[in-house]
Order: C-alpha cells, then structure tokens, then sequence
C-alpha cells in the first residue's frame, strides 16, 4: 500500500512538473514578443507584442489601388479609407505587381517608394500588419538578383518595424519544385542577411498544392540543401540553418470542384483536395509538414476568394470560431474584379460586409507595447 502511494505521489509530481513546464514555455514565447515588441512564433501560434494570439483579419490590396496612372494620394490617407470601411482591420497584404513588361519587382519609380512607405508608417502607427510580397508572377517562375535585392533593401528598411512582414513570390510555378524551395530559402536568406528578424510568409507551388511539401523539409529545418545556391540568385551556402518566424501562407480557392458543398468545402480547407494537377490546399496539411525552429509553422490564408463555389467557400472561411482552432485570412481583394471585390464607390459590397463582420468579431490590433521604430 506505501508503494502504491509512493507511486501515486511521485506521478503526480511528474505531471506537476510538466504541466508547469509545458506553461513556462507558453509564458516563455510571450514574455519573449511583450520583451521585445515583436511578433513571434510559437508551436503553430503567431504571438503578438503584447504577447496575445494573433489571428489575421485582413485584405488585399495592389500597391497601385490607391494611385491609379500614377497620380498617387498619400500613403497615410489610403490606410485612413482603408480603416474607414474596416475599424478593425489588423493585416493587410500588399500586393506588389508592376506595370512594366516582364513584371519586376519593385522596379519601380519614386512614386511608388513614396507611397508604400507613407502606407506603412501610417499602418504601423495604427499597429496594422502590412505584408510586402512580389505578386509579378501567377502561376509562372522567375528569379532575379534584382528580386532577391529589392528583399534585401526592404528588410533593410523596416529592420526594427515589427508590423512589417514579407511574402515570398506569389503562386509560383516552376519544374522542378526544387526551385521554388531555392528561391524561398534565397529570399529567406536575403532578409535575415540584414538582421531582420520579423515573420516571413512561405507559399507553396502556385500558393496551395502541397504535393511538394516535404521537399520543403531541408530548407525550413536546416541542413545540406541540394544545388543552393548553384541554381540560381541568391546567398548561402550548402549548408543552412533552421527557419525561425516563418509561417505557411495558404491561398484557397475551390477550382478544383466549383459546386462544391458547406460541407466539401470545410474538408478541402482542412485537409486539401485533390485535383487533376495534383492535391490543394489543406491546413493540416502544411501543420503536419516540415517544422521550423519554432515548432508547427503556423498557417494563415493569404488569399480567398469566391470565384468558384463562392457562397460557401465565404460560409465557411469566415466563422469566427474555425474548428479545430481559428486561422487567420485575407480576403482578396479591395478593387478586384467580381466576384471578388471588396469595396466599390467607396462603399462596401456585400463581400465586403461579410469580411468586415469577420473582422468586427475579432480583437483588433494588439495593445500598444513600449518600442522605439
């Protein structure tokens, strides 16, 4: 009987000790984010500065929405219409897509820089997210040194600006895959080169078939990657190391069957969907990928839309408790062609009002930390 208690004592003594470790390293990520007035990552959780869960609730724009033929308003009075329609907005994800034949990135003129960083300052004194990727390719490849540059210079730029995250190449399309993981490590690379440290976005081929996931393993864990830095632009060396801050960034849309049910739809969300070019999508998915220095790479759906099995697609993407655990979003797009377009005449459509109500039913932007930018 001594023993038998005995027993009962010591494991209860263990599960004490696990359970208060298993917080410790909750508290520790979170102390860590409110220490340093940034955003971390956490097992699968995006943990803000003042060390909350943060949930995207958000939208798209192109960088040249607010200036079109090149007559740009202030970066500062774009934020403040966008705010107006969207009180609670946390993230928006700027879509850069040039004009000029071949689509650089970033190739750009002063009006442009002008803009973007009054749109920034201006959203990060509002605590908002604004997420920089190059959207010149969609469903295509390219890889320059002057991409990799533009990287460069912008982390550069926004170094100790927390609210400024990175996207790498919109929806690429390339075979082999292998690039595609060159170029994101490359871009990855470039960034921390600078002493950057904020979240970086990953997305897979053409933004959600995940058939090539674990391909991804080396580049996010650290190790020999094959043919980097040999293939292509970019730093580095044979050798990397693990990923820290990076997150899955998922675009869903349900091409693959536009009837699609409420009910086909949450599945494909969840756990993908196969098609002709091989299998989409699926949050757990990428969960259960490759993981990071940091744990699970946390997901979030950096684009959505209702062209295809629409109504349902927006039924199910914007719950505002998602099942097993709330993910983040942002709808595409502010001045999108139909179906997906946000406002129109400086009002919002109905789309529009649906993703607002998501956003309404969050908690907004995180609480103001102490930090100098």
């Amino acid at each position: 009987m001594k023993v038998l208690k005995r027993t009962l004592v010591n494991s209860l003594y263990l599960l004490i000790l696990f359970l208060g470790f298993s917080a410790c390293q909750s508290n520790s990520s979170k102390n860590s984010s409110i220490a340093n007035g940034s955003f971390s990552i956490s097992n699968g959780r995006i943990i803000a500065p003042d060390g909350s869960d943060f949930i995207a609730r958000g939208i798209n724009i192109y960088n040249d929405t607010f200036y079109p033929n090149d007559t740009p308003t202030k970066g500062a009075e774009a934020v403040k219409q966008i705010v107006e329609l969207f009180p609670k907005i946390n993230m928006i994800r700027y879509a850069y897509q040039d004009d000029v034949p071949n689509n650089l990135f970033w190739s750009s003129t002063a009006v442009d820089d002008s803009f973007l960083s009054a749109f920034v300052n201006a959203a990060t004194l509002r605590r908002i997210v604004v997420l920089l990727e190059d959207h010149s390719t969609i469903g295509e490849f390219s890889w320059t040194q002057g991409q990799i540059n533009t990287y460069k210079t912008l982390a550069t730029r926004y170094k100790d600006n927390p609210y400024v995250w990175f996207g790498t190449l919109n929806e690429p399309d390339a075979a082999p895959g292998e690039k595609i993981v060159q170029n994101v490590r490359a871009t990855y690379d470039a960034i921390r080169s600078t002493g950057n440290n904020n979240i970086v976005c990953i997305l897979s081929r053409s933004g959600g078939f995940t058939d090539e996931i674990l391909t991804y393993a080396n580049y996010i864990q650290g190790g020999v990657v094959p043919n980097y830095p040999n293939s292509g632009a970019g730093s580095g060396g044979l050798t990397v190391t693990a990923m820290h801050n990076v997150i899955w960034d998922m675009h869903f849309y349900m091409w693959p069957n536009p009837s699609a049910s409420v009910a086909e739809v949450e599945q494909a969300l969840w756990n993908g969907i196969d098609s002709q070019w091989g299998p989409v999508g699926g949050i757990n998915v990428y969960r259960s990928g490759p993981k990071s220095a940091d744990g699970i790479i946390p997901v979030i759906i950096g684009e959505w839309g209702k062209d295809w099995a629409g109504e349902n697609v927006q039924a199910v993407i914007l719950k505002t408790q998602s099942s097993p655990y709330p993910i983040g979003n942002l709808a595409w797009n502010w001045s999108a062609g139909e179906p997906d377009i946000l406002v129109s005449g400086n009002e919002r459509t109905a789309y529009g009002d649906a993703v607002n109500a998501f956003i309404e039913s969050g908690t907004g932007v995180p609480k103001a930390v102490r930090r100098s930018y």
